[in-house]
């Protein structure tokens, strides 16, 4: 497995897919952070992060995305839950860790 640093990332189409499935286990997890309360607590309004989880399907958004949007977010919302890690197996899938 290798751990998965947002910021070190320029694909904007697999930033997106990212932020989806980790806005979805942060949702999911025992501390069921609600899209409201990450939006509160990461400072940013809840459309954006919709917006920016939602990119992926619809490919006419991302050309005026860029990855540095993505980096904005993910480092203000890993800045307020620091103990969730991501990791990619060797079969591409995402692992959250606690």
């Amino acid at each position: 497995m290798r751990r998965i640093l947002p910021g070190r990332i320029r694909d904007t189409l697999y930033l997106s897919k990212l932020l989806a499935s980790y806005l979805n286990v942060l949702q999911q997890a025992p501390i069921q952070a609600s899209l409201r309360l990450i939006s509160h607590d990461a400072r940013i309004p809840e459309h954006i992060l919709e917006l920016l989880a939602q990119a992926h399907l619809n490919m006419e958004q991302l050309k005026d995305i860029t990855p540095e949007d993505f980096h904005i977010v993910f480092s203000n919302i890993m800045f307020r839950f620091p103990t969730v890690k991501i990791w990619e197996t060797r079969g591409g899938e995402l692992f959250f860790e606690f």
